[in-house]
């Protein structure tokens, strides 16, 4: 091989890496994208079970269950707010 062919495919390898960092770049861009929205789905998807949960003891023909449970979570707030 001569001199020239050599820098030829120098030039194309060169060429060829940058294109493949761009593309790794762009991955990675995705990649912290999708992480973000997966993180978002999580919180969302706690929420939505918390809500259900609320949901279905105040549906159960046991409202005397919610209503000890709301009367705690009141208690333990006036007893914050005391210590304040």
């Amino acid at each position: 091989m001569s001199l020239y062919e050599l820098q030829d495919k120098l030039e194309l390898l060169i060429k060829q890496y940058k294109a493949l960092k761009l593309n790794e770049d762009a991955l990675q861009e995705k990649v912290s994208l999708l992480e973000s929205e997966l993180k978002s789905l999580k919180v969302e998807n706690t929420n939505l079970k918390e809500a259900l949960m609320v949901k279905n003891i105040s549906n159960n023909s046991d409202n005397e269950a919610l209503k000890e449970y709301l009367d705690a979570i009141i208690a333990e707030i006036d007893v914050a707010i005391k210590k304040l």
